[in-house]
């Protein structure tokens, strides 16, 4: 289980960095 909340985190962090990319790049 911790492992697949360690992978589950890191997988929401990278979707944060491509959203926070998408916005940056949209502004």
């Amino acid at each position: 289980m911790a492992i697949y909340t360690k992978i589950f985190k890191s997988e929401v962090k990278s979707i944060e960095r491509k959203f926070n990319l998408g916005k940056i790049i949209s502004f």
